[in-house]
């Protein structure tokens, strides 16, 4: 998933609901964050999440949440059904596989309060 803002983001939040577990992800253990821009162009925050997360069957739900320096609050929340995500995950990660175009529809907002 990609962000781009204005401002630096100062509260980033990733949270996994697995069936019936809600998990907080953690930055460098289960996700990567690249961060582009700056210095005058708007920033742009490039989220990876581990296939790691997603090793069992069963429905997930991420939600991502953050808060700028401006105090700007933006909720987004992905919601897909296994085995779409694990197949479509397998594929990307293979490295036989050359491309992959699968979409994950962005759901109404959710909260994720730090």
């Amino acid at each position: 998933m990609t962000e781009t803002n204005p401002d630096a983001l100062q509260n980033i939040c990733i949270t996994l609901f697995k069936n019936n577990q809600t998990i907080i992800l953690q930055e460098g253990t289960d996700y990567r964050i690249e961060v582009r821009g700056g210095n005058g162009q708007w920033y742009e925050y490039i989220y990876t999440v581990l296939a790691k997360n997603f090793a069992d069957d069963g429905v997930y739900r991420l939600t991502f949440y953050s808060e700028d320096a401006a105090g700007n609050i933006a909720e987004n929340t992905l919601d897909t059904a296994l085995p779409n995500l694990t197949r479509a995950l397998r594929a990307v990660l293979s490295p036989r596989t050359k491309g992959v175009s699968r979409a994950i529809r962005p759901l109404p907002m959710m909260a994720c309060r730090l």
